[in-house]
């Protein structure tokens, strides 16, 4: 696949924009939890969405790294 600078950079824009929310998720969030240690029902996050959150902050990051070893076409 070859990519001009531009298209490349919209590319890794996007790509950090969303490693950069699932960071936040990823690395910051936390459950809601009730005295006895549960999450509670209205809590916005659970240790699922967590964990998913860390997968695909993981992937990203990868996707990034891939990016970044692109070289742009004159074009």
């Amino acid at each position: 696949m070859k990519l001009t600078k531009k298209e490349l950079d919209e590319i890794k824009g996007n790509v950090q924009i969303s490693l950069n929310r699932t960071g936040v998720y990823a690395h910051y969030s936390q459950p809601v939890l009730n005295k006895d240690g549960s999450v509670r029902k209205n809590s916005g996050f659970t240790y699922e969405d967590i964990e998913k959150a860390k997968v695909r902050y993981a992937f990203l990051e990868g996707l990034l790294t891939k990016l970044n070893k692109i070289e742009p076409t004159d074009d």
